[in-house]
């Protein structure tokens, strides 16, 4: 058994032999595991020891396996167990044996109705989290895993918590270990209050939803630019271009679906869908419109939201410099290197990460 130091593929780490890495980044990685008397498989994801020793950095840890088990939702990866022991800080979670919504799309473009599938899932997952003070932020490809169950060949599976804007009860301390105005996610999925440090709620993910069908309806993305500066005005400023008559796979693309999509990825809050449940009504009809009457108020509202994003990305932008290429490149905690770039066959999305420096669950 390991007591100090840090693990290695082989080492014992309690009841559970380590058997090889599936994940790594600066702040930590993640084993393929096993249970030695239950012989039961699991993943263990594992701070390094220089980082289970920073206490911010071990809340964070704590307040995403605390989020995860209060969603309890069958689409959402099950955390087994937490663990502090000395230079050793891991979480136990379930073992997903299938492949992230980015490497099934590379291999083959989904039919339409199994995009419906996998986004009514993803709803459902993204919905329960909503309702328990938790907004994920990180919505994209490789944090979506498909999975074959009986009677379920797409079976979705949410992973990633790590970024995720929590509620006050879910969190070890009482104040955020965010500051304000840092980015956290990955900014080709990002809505445009995310895009420019402004604060987020439920609506952040519905865009990052909007992105995801726009994606798998389109095999391109609605916003794309390797420059950081490019790409936020793009999500600031302009409209996704007109998704395409047909799918990447020859399909029909359902008007509903189009108009969902761009609905979704609306510049303001208050014009997209206001939850999870609206935008999973409306996948249950491609082929109607999506349409929602706004409030008076919440339309007088829209031109005033629009100048403070662009007032806030003209401030921050200001001062922007390119980073080097290493420094956008994922940091991969919680994914395998096999699921850092999601891609199809029309075009190689390479995600452009932008991370809190604290935290060591952004991939």
């Amino acid at each position: 058994m390991v007591v100090s130091g840090d693990v290695q593929v082989g080492d014992r780490l309690g009841p559970y032999r380590l058997d090889r890495v599936v994940g790594e980044g600066s702040m930590g990685r993640v084993f393929l595991a096993v249970h030695l008397k239950l012989g039961r498989r699991v993943a263990i994801k594992m701070l390094r020891p220089e980082h289970a020793a920073n206490g911010t950095v071990v809340s964070r840890f704590f307040d995403e396996a605390r989020a995860v088990n209060r969603i309890n939702h069958e689409h959402i990866i099950e955390i087994h167990d937490f663990v502090e022991d000395g230079p050793h800080c891991y979480c136990v979670m379930e073992h997903l044996d299938g492949m992230s919504l980015a490497d099934t799309a590379e291999a083959a473009p989904l039919p339409v109705q199994a995009i419906i599938t996998v986004m009514q899932q993803l709803c459902s997952a993204l919905g329960a989290a909503h309702e328990v003070g938790v907004v994920h932020r990180d919505v994209k490809p490789e944090n979506v895993i498909l999975l074959r169950r009986p009677g379920a060949p797409l079976f979705v599976k949410v992973l990633d918590f790590g970024v995720a804007k929590l509620g006050a009860d879910l969190r070890r301390t009482p104040v955020s270990q965010t500051a304000q105005g840092t980015l956290l996610g990955t900014p080709l999925f990002m809505a445009p209050e995310q895009i420019v440090g402004l604060e987020v709620d439920r609506r952040a993910d519905v865009w990052a939803v909007g992105c995801l069908l726009y994606w798998l309806l389109a095999g391109r993305l609605p916003f794309n630019s390797p420059h950081f500066g490019q790409l936020s005005m793009q999500v600031i400023k302009e409209a996704p271009p007109p998704l395409p008559s047909r799918t990447p796979g020859g399909e029909r693309v359902p008007a509903g679906l189009a108009d969902l999509a761009l609905r979704c990825l609306a510049k303001s809050p208050e014009d997209r869908p206001s939850s999870m449940h609206e935008v999973r009504v409306a996948l249950d009809r491609p082929d109607a419109p999506w349409r929602r009457r706004l409030p008076e108020m919440a339309r007088l509202k829209v031109a005033a939201i629009a100048a403070a994003l662009l007032a806030a990305a003209a401030a921050w932008s200001y001062g922007w410099k390119e980073p080097a290429p290493a420094a956008t490149a994922v940091d991969a905690v919680a994914q395998p290197k096999s699921q850092q770039e999601p891609q199809r066959a029309r075009e190689r999305v390479v995600p452009l990460d932008v991370d809190d420096t604290i935290d060591p669950f952004a991939r």
